[in-house]
């Protein structure tokens, strides 16, 4: 069911690399906003054009179709203080 992955011998734990099979293209990053009065959905090309959504009084979703970009894994985990192991975790789940 699930296809298990090994790290490369000598690689640090938690190293980001791309997954074996090719990527399809680049990731689809949705970016849906919402409170009691408002409700916004729109696709993001970049990752910096979520900085300015972020800090504010709404419910912020975001969502990536995806993982084939590591930078932008990389980007969103700087961002939210994530420690490289949890993409590595959270990847091997896909």
């Amino acid at each position: 069911m699930f296809k298990t992955r090994h790290p490369v011998p000598g690689e640090s734990p938690g190293a980001l690399r791309p997954r074996e099979e090719p990527a399809k293209g680049p990731p689809v990053i949705t970016l849906i906003e919402y409170d009691r009065a408002h409700l916004e959905e729109r696709t993001i090309a970049d990752t910096t054009e979520l900085l300015p959504h972020l800090d504010n009084q709404r419910v912020t979703w975001i969502n990536i179709d995806g993982l084939g970009d590591i930078e932008v894994l990389r980007a969103l985990g700087t961002r939210f203080s994530l420690h490289p192991l949890v993409y590595f975790k959270k990847r091997r789940w896909l």
